[in-house]
């Protein structure tokens, strides 16, 4: 996928997402990669790292 086609497309992907636990989405270091924050039902964040 061209840059800017993931660009636009993890621009609209952030605007309209919800998902219970998870949080921050964001674009990752590398082309086409993304990272996250995930939340677990007791509260506790968890940064996963690829």
């Amino acid at each position: 996928m061209p840059r800017k086609a993931f660009v636009a497309d993890l621009s609209e992907a952030v605007a309209n997402f919800e998902r219970n636990n998870v949080l921050n989405l964001r674009a990752g270091k590398e082309d086409g990669m993304i990272n996250f924050d995930y939340q677990i039902d007791d509260g506790e964040l968890q940064k996963l790292q690829p």
